[in-house]
């Protein structure tokens, strides 16, 4: 591969995998930030003058305001009747983000969600083992696996490969990924 090539891939990589979806976050905490200040700007006259750490009254009530929002959010999320809407938002909308799927899953993980069905494995083809992401396993003894790429670990190759030739790996996702990021160095401490 042409060493010009290698370095445009990795510049849309990182503009499309990390800062697409942080711009995309920024842009929608900023904005819902600027809504409820524009919702409590009539009661500034009620607040006092001076404010608290050099910032005024009304960007921290909405701070205030905007966490409790994302708290409520939370809880309501937690809701049986939400758990259903979950699922059908997650595969018609949130898959089209970039690493959403991933990162949803190192999420439950560091929460203890055990409902995340992701599981760390390596995959054996012919005498070879390669780490991977079982995403899905199916009643037909076959599992889709998703085998991340060095050095970010968010891009890869998904196959479906029938579930005798994994072996499950007792090890989270989030270090398999840092594992992944740093070229493998330290693998040999994961296969017993």
């Amino acid at each position: 591969m042409v060493w010009y090539f290698k370095i445009w891939t990795l510049v849309l990589k990182g503009l499309l995998l990390f800062m697409l979806p942080l711009i995309l976050v920024v842009i929608i905490l900023e904005k819902a930030f600027s809504i409820i200040q524009k919702l409590i700007h009539p009661i500034t006259t009620h607040l006092p003058q001076e404010g608290i750490f050099g910032a005024g009254m009304l960007p921290l009530l909405a701070i205030v305001i905007l966490f409790f929002i994302t708290l409520i959010a939370g809880v309501w999320i937690e809701k049986k009747k939400v758990k259903t809407i979950i699922p059908f938002l997650e595969d018609k909308l949130l898959v089209l983000i970039p690493g959403y799927t991933l990162l949803k899953s190192r999420v439950n993980e560091v929460f203890g969600d055990l409902d995340s069905k992701c599981k760390s494995v390596l995959v054996g083809e012919n005498d070879q083992w390669k780490f991977g992401i079982e995403i899905e396993r199916n009643e037909n003894g076959y599992s889709m696996v998703f085998f991340p790429d060095p050095p970010d670990a968010k891009s890869g190759e998904l196959k479906m490969i029938k579930s005798d030739s994994i072996k499950i790996l007792e090890v989270s996702m989030s270090s398999l990924t840092n594992l992944i990021k740093k070229y493998g160095l330290g693998s040999t401490s994961l296969i017993k």
